[in-house]
């Protein structure tokens, strides 16, 4: 189980602003900077955004193989994700 948390720098110290509980192997900050993708290895991944309120999840998938690596399109419309035991590249349309 990780976390994913927002801080905010004031001077030479972090304070912490939103957090949320949940499966995190790697994640992708989104160009907007609001939008997270993360992947979540053996529970698929997931689609977090994050506000002035915090973390929401807006849409997961959960392959039934778990995820090696996932990358998403710069517009967020697509996910490809490859598995840890499979030779082969699945694309989701989001």
């Amino acid at each position: 189980m990780g976390y994913l948390a927002t801080y905010a720098y004031d001077g030479n110290k972090f304070s912490p602003l939103h957090e949320v509980s949940t499966s995190v192997r790697d994640f992708i900050v989104a160009s907007d900077s609001q939008t997270i993708v993360v992947n979540q290895g053996l529970h698929g991944v997931s689609l977090y955004r994050h506000d002035a309120s915090g973390f929401s999840k807006q849409a997961d998938v959960k392959p039934a193989e778990p995820v090696q690596f996932a990358v998403a399109s710069k517009d967020l419309k697509h996910l490809a994700i490859t598995h840890q035991n499979l030779p082969n590249v699945t694309v989701y349309q989001m």
